[in-house]
């Protein structure tokens, strides 16, 4: 029996799955029209598959997938603080109701395509009283970064925004993530979790601005 996945880690799954498809049908299309032979296929097709993971970064997302992708990050991330860091006595909010007015990514063409836009997503978890919240980022980002590989980067706009954050993470969908402690009746842990960039018309795509 393989692995029981979360909720989650599901939807960042199928997600990823969606984008490979979108990626494996548009190639198959180029390589049918453009390539003069079966041997140019084949050594084009070769080729290409060494540039998979560095395309899938760049995959085309809509409004809809990024605010999914966000919201799974986050809850990904709250799953792995420890119960018994967490102040039960302030209940945690839905995340499946979050909502947030999208932003513009800065510095990505889209010609008359409409604005690239990303979506913010944001949560808190309210830390129990004597909580080292700082030791509690280290082991999570720790985590994030060796079981589930995400890369660790500090020159990002989520991590700029954010004052007080020491490290951030991108995710293998280019989502920009940071974790920090702040004070808001009580020492509390903040999840960012921002989307790679999309397209405002959904007919049509942009590169991420996260890589």
């Amino acid at each position: 029996m393989g692995p029981i996945l979360s909720e989650s880690e599901s939807i960042l799954s199928e997600s990823k799955m969606r984008r490979d498809v979108r990626y494996s049908k548009s190639m198959q299309q180029w390589l049918s029209f453009r390539a003069p032979s079966l041997v140019a296929v084949g050594i084009l097709a070769g080729g290409l598959l060494g540039c998979v993971n560095e395309s899938e970064e760049r995959e085309w997302i809509d409004a809809a997938e990024a605010r999914e992708g966000s919201i799974a990050t986050m809850q990904l991330i709250r799953d792995l603080v420890p119960d018994d860091v967490v102040d039960t006595t302030r209940p945690l909010p839905e995340l499946a109701d979050h909502d947030a007015a999208p932003r513009v990514c800065q510095g990505i063409e889209t010609g008359n395509a409409g604005a690239a836009l990303y979506y913010p997503g944001e949560t808190l978890v309210p830390l129990a009283d004597g909580t080292d919240a700082a030791e509690v980022i280290d082991d999570l980002v720790n985590v994030l970064h060796v079981e589930h590989g995400w890369r660790l980067a500090t020159n990002m706009s989520v991590t700029e925004d954010k004052a007080g954050t020491e490290q951030g993470l991108v995710t293998e969908d280019a989502y920009m993530v940071a974790l920090r402690s702040v004070e808001d009746g009580g020492t509390q842990l903040e999840i960012s979790a921002w989307s790679a960039c999309y397209n405002e018309d959904a007919d049509t795509g942009v590169n991420d601005g996260n890589s």
